[in-house]
């Protein structure tokens, strides 16, 4: 393995291991960075700076983070997609079409129960997972929303309590659920409580089955936006500051964008 390789599977490393840093005692809760920081880091890692990084009078309040992209189609999506694949193979039917189908029924019951306003038209195997690719499930922010509190329903139905990882997902989409549910008492400081809980707990899930639970670093952005202080997340906008700071440092997007 040459030098470059190296030192590419080393940064490689290191930022897996700032993913998961996720804690209310987190570095970068305590240790933040100014936007002046931030330039200088971009530049330190030999990254480009976007010139409209460089316009004048631009600071981190020009940006706010949204929850639709962060959360609904992020965070909620990419978890909701993960548990639904996982716990899917406990439906029953003998195969994986059979068992979604199972799946999208117990989905319509819960959406006459419930009388959700947001709804999937349809649930096929591939907005649960794609071919070749890491669980998410794909559908509009809104639908993936009013699913957050069903999830919490099929992990109860379907975990058993003497699994780890089971027991672990189930506490999980609970979290997940109490940070949703926040946005309509305005509890800020139990969304921060919330929000970190859940993240603790898919590091913890990932670090139990890394091929069934995989963490992005959009998690780290919807943490940040769970901490404001004394403010409610938004749902428009907010996604011009990570294309901007991505492109400066050249990093790969998401997967599937999101």
């Amino acid at each position: 393995m040459g030098g470059g390789e190296v030192q590419g599977e080393l940064k490689e490393q290191s930022a897996l291991q700032a993913v998961t840093q996720c804690g209310s005692d987190a570095p970068w809760r305590t240790n933040r960075r100014s936007f002046h920081g931030m330039l200088e880091e971009i530049l330190l890692r030999d990254g480009r700076v976007n010139p409209l990084l460089s316009l004048p009078f631009l600071e981190q309040s020009c940006f706010r983070i949204d929850w639709l992209h962060c959360a609904d189609l992020g965070v909620a999506a990419d978890f909701l997609g993960q548990l639904f694949h996982r716990l899917q193979v406990k439906l029953p039917g003998g195969s994986v079409q059979a068992r979604v189908a199972k799946l999208w029924e117990m989905i319509q019951h819960f959406y006459s129960a419930q009388s959700s306003p947001d709804r999937l038209p349809n649930l096929s195997v591939a907005m649960i997972k794609a071919p070749g690719k890491h669980p998410k499930l794909k559908c509009q922010g809104a639908a993936c929303r009013c699913l957050v509190p069903f999830g919490v329903e099929l992990a109860e139905k379907l975990v058993d309590p003497a699994d780890e990882e089971e027991a672990t997902a189930l506490h999980c989409a609970r979290h997940l659920l109490q940070a949703y549910e926040c946005l309509h008492t305005e509890d800020s400081n139990q969304l921060k409580k919330s929000s970190t809980r859940f993240a603790v707990l898919l590091v913890d899930l990932a670090r139990l089955n890394s091929k069934a639970w995989r963490l992005k670093p959009k998690i780290h952005m919807w943490l940040e936006l769970c901490a404001e202080e004394g403010s409610s997340p938004t749902c428009s906008g907010g996604t011009e500051m990570r294309i901007l700071v991505e492109d400066s440092l050249d990093l790969p997007e998401d997967e599937e964008g999101a």
